[in-house]
């Protein structure tokens, strides 16, 4: 199976009981962990029922699940790289554009203070 938890990364077992027992944490803060620990788990078994199905209905392999996961991953990454604001319509653009995506404005050339913590 694709999703088989010995194939997720390594990642140190913290459930809830493990953190109470550590003092790491309230029982509200234990009780959240628990609950969205349960979810993950749910969302799991969701997804690979799901893609189970459409390897059953179509000519889709974990290959093409994999590849489709990559270009994934790659987009959310550049969305949440920095940013370059437009000195026309203050729209926020990828670092690497000439030109503004929302009105076509030359951008600036990114500086170190553009790439500030403090820009937004």
């Amino acid at each position: 199976m694709l999703f088989s938890k010995k194939d997720r990364p390594a990642m140190p077992e913290m459930d809830a009981f493990t953190l109470s027992q550590q003092g790491g944490g309230s029982d509200e803060s234990n009780a959240r962990i628990a609950q969205l620990e349960a979810k993950v788990e749910r969302l799991t078994a969701l997804t690979e029922s799901l893609w189970t199905i459409l390897i059953a209905k179509s000519n889709l392999t974990d290959k093409h699940l994999m590849a489709r996961l990559e270009k994934i991953m790659e987009l959310r990454e550049s969305r949440s790289a920095p940013r370059n604001s437009c000195t026309k319509c203050q729209q926020k653009n990828p670092m690497n554009k000439a030109a503004c995506l929302y009105c076509g404005a030359p951008l600036p050339k990114p500086t170190e203070t553009q790439e500030s913590p403090f820009n937004f």
